[in-house]
């Protein structure tokens, strides 16, 4: 059965920041439990190095860690979200053999498949450029938000390669049809595009509004109780896949069980005595 949620410190996250020291990123928690993890390397347009993916990835697996965090936002520092790899690790990796390129395709692999699989409500704001890994990061995400300026590019076939790593995840999103147009295609995709095919969930119109909706997305998340949420993840993990019967037995089961969970009662009881529940106070 899921703890119930309590106001206390989440000391996991905590001893996390205590200790770890960033080069290129920022994380963030604030009273409510909500997490913000920024790429900070303006100057370089936060494009990703192996230190980049490296950190990121350590401060996802401490995120998922820590069960008291209740929300994730990612933005870029500055005016870019990701301009994808960096130069000079792009020269470093030029210079590796097969079973270098392979370790350490799977360090930015792990980095988005951590990110993938939260079980917590994420938001990415995505300003300016996002390419390459930085639209695999940004797909990993399940709510995408961007300003009309904004724009993505797979640049990959432009340098002979491909955007394979970032492919996976691309690909749940969007679909194989539209990932073979934006992929085989360098041309800069708009937000607009991004949009009405699925990297992007919704666009607003200034950074004062991309400000606003940060605020009244905080509020939405503490409005879950947090046990519920994550087993909203769960939930749809469970049942993607199966046949029709199947998703009918195991989400009436988990649903049977979540009624009957503290969480399930408190939350039923406010509603009833028109009280808030301890998630939300």
């Amino acid at each position: 059965m899921l703890a119930r949620f309590s106001k206390s410190s989440f000391p996991l996250l905590k001893r996390y920041l205590a200790t770890t020291p960033y080069q290129h990123i920022r994380l963030e928690v604030d009273g409510s439990h909500i997490a913000t993890l920024t790429i900070n390397r303006p100057e370089k347009k936060n494009a990703f190095s192996g230190v980049t993916i490296q950190e990121l990835s350590s401060a996802l697996y401490s995120i998922d860690s820590d069960s008291s965090v209740r929300g994730l936002i990612i933005k870029g520092a500055g005016d870019y979200f990701c301009a994808g790899a960096d130069l000079s690790w792009m020269k470093d990796t030029a210079k590796m053999n097969h079973n270098e390129i392979k370790t350490d395709s799977m360090k930015l692999r792990t980095m988005l498949s951590r990110c993938d699989k939260l079980r917590i409500p994420t938001v990415a704001f995505v300003k300016g450029g996002c390419i390459g890994g930085g639209v695999g990061l940004s797909s990993t995400v399940k709510n995408v938000v961007a300003l009309p300026s904004t724009w993505f590019l797979f640049s990959e076939v432009r340098l002979g390669i491909i955007p394979a790593v970032v492919s996976p995840f691309v690909l749940k999103r969007i679909g194989s049809a539209q990932c073979k147009r934006v992929m085989m295609i360098p041309e800069r995709i708009t937000a607009a595009d991004a949009y009405r095919i699925g990297l992007v969930d919704r666009i607003v119109e200034s950074e004062e509004a991309m400000v606003q909706y940060e605020a009244e997305w905080r509020k939405l998340v503490k409005a879950g109780a947090p046990g519920a949420v994550r087993l909203v993840s769960d939930l749809i993990d469970a049942i993607d896949g199966k046949s029709e019967s199947e998703q009918g037995e195991v989400s009436v089961e988990m649903l049977c069980e979540r009624r009957k969970s503290e969480e399930g009662k408190e939350g039923m009881n406010c509603f009833f005595q028109k009280t808030k529940p301890s998630w939300v106070k």
